[in-house]
């Protein structure tokens, strides 16, 4: 969730309204209020930013936690990378149809 009221969905259809909210604005020679556009879309992407980022943490946080319940509850957790994974599967696939 981005800081604020809205989601980092949301928070990027606000961002695309005020880039069309520019081009309206600099081509009606309202240049100072299409200034203040460039400014809150710059304000947007820093929250935006920042919002990504905690909701990076928050899913690795949430990761951890439960792989941590998984080992309290006596089940053996592997750390592995996707690609590590997908190639695992795709290893276990081809043998089980006896291309490996």
């Amino acid at each position: 969730m981005a800081n604020g009221i809205f989601t980092n969905a949301e928070l990027v259809d606000t961002i695309i309204s005020d880039m069309n909210n520019l081009l309206r604005t600099a081509c009606e020679g309202q240049y100072v209020q299409a200034c203040a556009v460039v400014t809150q879309i710059a304000q947007k992407l820093i929250n935006l930013r920042e919002g990504i980022k905690s909701d990076i943490a928050s899913k690795d946080k949430t990761i951890e936690e439960l792989k941590q319940a998984l080992r309290n509850a006596g089940n053996p957790v592997e750390d592995i990378t996707p690609e590590e994974f997908i190639a695992e599967q795709c290893g276990k696939a081809g043998a089980a149809n006896g291309t490996d």
